[in-house]
């Protein structure tokens, strides 16, 4: 899958952009409602650049919603994972399933 410029979560349109990154594979920033991922998803892990916009799209949903507030900083995280490894795959495999 190409990696899309914008994507939009909550209604809120979120920029999506390349970015060299230390020690992580993305971010969101929900003041900018840009979501940045690491440049070397695209040369070393190119698989996991989706699964990484995904998760950062979790984080988007969390922070736009207010409720990362209620979760504070490691709660949002475990859940964002959680969604990401969890959730989604069942979704996936139920939409693929259906047809």
């Amino acid at each position: 899958m190409k990696i899309p410029k914008k994507v939009t979560v909550a209604g809120v349109v979120l920029r999506v952009e390349w970015a060299d990154m230390e020690g992580k594979w993305g971010d969101y920033d929900n003041d900018k409602h840009l979501i940045r991922l690491s440049k070397s998803l695209k040369k070393e892990k190119p698989d996991m650049a989706v699964a990484t916009l995904l998760h950062e799209m979790v984080h988007a949903s969390l922070r736009l919603t207010g409720v990362s507030e209620v979760l504070g900083d490691d709660n949002e995280e475990a859940v964002a994972v959680n969604i990401e490894c969890i959730y989604l795959p069942a979704v996936e495999k139920l939409l693929v399933d259906r047809d």
